[in-house]
């Protein structure tokens, strides 16, 4: 037996079904080679299931479809439906030589055949656990534009996709969809606006469908208003379909056309089965990353990265409306630039756009993140010690953190924070991403621009209030205003005016600043802050006279407490030390002026 076929029967009974020990289960398939269904067969065994086997033919299929009677498909349900009501799963697998098979039958039976086995469908949707798939054909490959070895590589490859992967990224889009009300997608010639407050989402990872990749929801059946455009082909009950265009009032479609007129009258056909049928029972956001291209097969079209689908007729009772309807005809959209792009927002927010999942920065606004593009996290060491990147999201969780507000050269951990806070059930948070502070030579700041801690500043003589308002100017201004103070600050400072280039520190004007904050100092508080710095240096202004009036005179001489206090020491220490090698290279040839002033320091 092929490996390729183990691996897809083990991924089907364990992942997609979830099989338990004693469970029932019916293997449905179509044109599926003999080895695969034995594969699935000999899983759901391993697995402890029992297994129960059908299998058909599509040419069988449709001869059996050409003159269905009403009579003949409700003897058919009364053996069906106890079958399925006996067991616990369901798992089909359908192959077709020709995904045209049925086209030619007539729409009236197909319609027919649909409302008798819509309690048969209902019940396995929503009463066993499943999944479905399409096998890979000649005919599939042709649709995929591919050689049939191509496109048997590809669909083993992206059907036993190791779909853990993506419930991280799930969690987080099914929470915030779980959370929003008002839907807005913009697009070429799309423009919809719909609710889904309160209705639930469902986040699909190989549990229903294999390939997968989905989080969806549903409308409130009356809110969805506007039109859409849909540009990815679809195949519904074996009628071909392009260029379909909706346009909807109060929930239902009002007007429905596709690209001929021929198209446009099946379409309106369909849609006018039953009463449900022109609302909407699904709205669906897919992101699968190998999935890039339609091949008018849904269950691969519907997942395809940078898409959504917007589903005509019924809906589920995961994420329910009331829509009910024999339809459930899922169209789609893709949303990539080269599909001509589009935005998704939740409440007025933009979630997606031209297909990539956006993170809204308070100060950078949009940021795409390729989800497919983020590498595999290591959160615990081998010794058992976890990582920078689990130790950031939970500190921040166990300590109430709202807003993160950090450097650009962490924009890069975002997606991956947020996975795993999503992943552990952590709330959102809100990010902020400053500039990276630079020198003037618009190199990012280090020791050889200045000073780097905070406390060398102060030791220097530059005010906390002149620190504050420097660092608070860094890439953020008010106007033509340049000196603030803290209550200026917690008044006017907002973050989202903060600027996203490189702010430059330049010490020369913190000099500037630091001297409008002593010149605003009364005496005292001049005077208060200085005594340290005269301290140091040995100096007791308080034990002269005129203190006051010497201050005034030379607060103004430098830019830093330190410095003034250099200039004081002149006019208060009693012995002055000077430089011999200065004196005898200013004064030179004239030894008087050097004994003299050696004289002086001796009296």
């Amino acid at each position: 037996m092929e490996t390729k076929y183990k691996n897809l029967a083990d991924l089907l009974v364990r992942h997609s079904v979830s099989l338990q020990k004693g469970e029932k289960v019916l293997i449905d398939n179509t044109e599926v080679p003999e080895n695969m269904t034995i594969a699935l067969v000999r899983a759901v065994r391993e697995y402890g299931g029992i297994p129960f086997v059908q299998t058909s033919q599509s040419r069988v299929g449709r001869e059996i479809m050409q003159y269905a009677t009403k009579e003949q498909m409700e003897i058919f349900m009364k053996f069906s439906m106890p079958k399925i009501q006996e067991m616990d799963a369901y798992i089909a697998i359908a192959g077709s030589h020709n995904i045209y098979e049925t086209s030619d039958v007539d729409a009236d039976i197909k319609t027919m055949m649909s409302k008798i086995t819509k309690p048969y469908l209902d019940y396995r949707v929503n009463q066993t656990k499943w999944c479905i798939l399409r096998w890979p054909t000649p005919a599939m490959a042709q649709q995929a534009n591919m050689s049939t070895e191509a496109f048997e590589n590809f669909f083993f490859d992206v059907c036993t996709f190791d779909y853990s992967k993506f419930n991280p990224g799930m969690q987080n889009l099914q929470t915030r969809m779980q959370n929003a009300d008002k839907i807005h997608i913009k697009g070429d010639d799309t423009d919809l606006r719909f609710s889904i407050k309160d209705i639930g989402a469902v986040a699909c990872g190989g549990t229903h469908n294999i390939p997968d990749g989905e989080v969806f929801s549903c409308p409130i059946k009356d809110s969805v208003h506007g039109h859409i455009q849909f540009n990815a082909p679809t195949i519904y009950r074996g009628t071909d379909f392009d260029g379909i265009r909706l346009e909807f009032k109060d929930g239902k479609i009002v007007d429905a056309i596709a690209n001929s007129d021929a198209s446009t009258e099946a379409l309106n056909e369909i849609l006018d089965s039953d009463g449900g049928a022109r609302y909407i029972g699904e709205f669906a956001i897919g992101f699968n990353p190998y999935v890039v291209q339609p091949m008018r097969d849904i269950l691969f079209d519907e997942k395809i990265g940078g898409s959504f689908h917007f589903t005509p007729g019924q809906c589920y009772d995961d994420a329910s409306n009331g829509n009910d309807s024999q339809v459930h005809w899922d169209m789609v959209k893709i949303q990539r630039p080269d599909y001509g792009g589009g935005e998704i927002y939740f409440d007025d927010e933009l979630i997606r756009k031209d297909g990539e999942f956006v993170v809204n920065d308070l100060i950078r606004g949009e940021i795409i993140f390729n989800n497919s593009e983020l590498d595999d996290l290591i959160l615990l060491r081998s010794d058992g010690t976890p990582t920078y990147h689990l130790c950031n999201v939970v500190d921040d969780f166990e300590q109430n953190v709202t807003t993160v507000i950090r450097g650009e050269d962490h924009i890069s951990n975002t997606p991956r924070q947020i996975h795993i806070q999503n992943a552990l059930g952590y709330p959102e948070l809100e990010y902020a991403h400053l500039p990276l502070v630079l020198g003037t030579d618009k190199k990012r700041l280090s020791k050889r621009h200045a000073a780097t801690n905070l406390e060398e500043y102060r030791e220097a003589g530059y005010l906390d209030s002149a620190l504050i308002n420097t660092l608070a100017r860094l890439g953020w201004s008010k106007g033509d205003k340049e000196v603030f103070y803290l209550d200026d600050l917690i008044k006017d400072f907002n973050i989202k005016d903060v600027q996203k280039a490189g702010a430059i520190f330049d010490i020369s004007k913190l000099d500037w600043v630091n001297t409008q904050h002593l010149a605003n100092l009364t005496l005292d508080e001049f005077k208060g802050h200085l005594k340290p710095f005269l301290d140091k240096i040995g100096i007791d202004i308080e034990s002269h006279s005129n203190v006051d009036l010497m201050i005034n005179a030379m607060r103004s001489s430098d830019n830093t407490l330190s410095g003034i206090a250099q200039s004081l020491a002149p006019y208060y220490k009693d012995v002055i030390s000077y430089d011999d090698k200065a004196i005898v290279k200013f004064i030179k040839g004239k030894k008087y002026i050097i004994e003299d002033i050696n004289i002086f320091f001796k009296f």
